[in-house]
């Protein structure tokens, strides 16, 4: 399937959680952008399963970020992808602490 993307996403392996009203699933973030992000979820016992549905709203607490919140672009048999609605500013500081936790600096 070809993906139409209008930012490019860094591959980046942190942990995650995802949450709302649903419920919260623990994870693996896959791959992040200001745009969105895609998740995995870990079930250490067997099958992953998760209530999170297109278009819901959710937060997504990455290791090294601060909460983002956005809607579920698509799900997955073992996660799901975000979509995230931030203005410029927002993008602007998510970018840079993209570009930081992927080149281990602190921006502290």
């Amino acid at each position: 399937m070809d993906e139409q993307r209008d930012r490019l996403r860094q591959t980046l392996k942190k942990l995650a959680f995802a949450k709302n009203e649903k419920g919260a699933r623990g994870g693996l973030l896959r791959d992040i952008s200001a745009k969105g992000a895609g998740m995995e979820f870990v079930n250490p016992t067997g099958k992953v399963e998760h209530k999170f549905e297109r278009g819901d709203a959710i937060e997504i607490m990455i290791d090294g970020f601060d909460p983002i919140k956005g809607e579920v672009a698509r799900t997955l048999e073992t996660g799901i992808s975000v979509k995230f609605n931030l203005g410029n500013e927002e993008e602007k500081q998510l970018i840079a602490t993209i570009m930081a936790v992927a080149n281990e600096i602190d921006l502290d």
